[in-house]
């Protein structure tokens, strides 16, 4: 789910094309309902992350979901009037438990092991959420967009049928289902610049 990832495959030289975006996710704050985790507390609002005693969950800072979540928080502290200098550091001082990806960080929130979490929007709007947390929208200016690249590998066993699925998730029909699924519309990559060779 982020550039990064299909950029080391770029790399390495395993990509036949440039890749392109064929899907764009945000992040959402998540806390549990009704009266939140193990201390009690309710985490409705960005100030609260920084809270005292507030217990909070993230992804590992090498998955894409938690690299994005740091980003996010120093976009959080740089842009939203009224969260205090030092705003990042003070909620990753928060952070009692780093997951191996963003299914965890929900599971954790939803059962109420943690106070809080940031997902992608899509994993908050899944049935297994449903009921179980409460969503903190990001302001717009501050979030990230996260987007998912597609490629085919240069070593794959039916190139032609690998391509063919590429334009198929790129098509319109394909597009409509993730959007069914809350996945936006990803904003245009900039091909990987090609690497020198020596």
């Amino acid at each position: 789910a982020d550039r990064r990832q299909m950029d080391l495959a770029v790399d390495a030289g395993l990509i036949l094309d440039d890749p392109l975006p064929f899907a764009g996710n945000e992040l959402v704050v998540i806390a549990p309902l009704a009266g939140g985790g193990q201390n009690g507390e309710s985490v409705r609002g960005l100030d609260a992350l920084a809270g005292n005693g507030v217990k909070l969950a993230l992804a590992l800072p090498e998955v894409p979901v938690g690299g994005y979540s740091r980003d996010l928080l120093q976009n959080l502290e740089a842009d939203v009037p009224g969260l205090a200098p030092g705003y990042a550091s003070r909620v990753l001082d928060n952070v009692v438990t780093l997951e191996p990806n963003v299914r965890v960080v929900l599971q954790k929130v939803a059962l109420g092991e943690v106070e809080a979490g940031i997902v992608y929007r899509t994993d908050a709007e899944t049935e297994y959420a449903a009921g179980k947390v409460a969503v903190v929208t990001l302001p717009e200016r501050s979030n990230i967009v996260a987007e998912s690249p597609i490629a085919v590998l240069r070593g794959a066993a039916s190139p032609q049928l690998a391509d063919e699925f590429v334009r198929f998730v790129l098509g319109e029909k394909a597009q409509t289902i993730l959007s069914r699924y809350g996945f936006g519309s990803p904003a245009a990559l900039q091909p990987s610049p090609t690497p020198e060779k020596r």
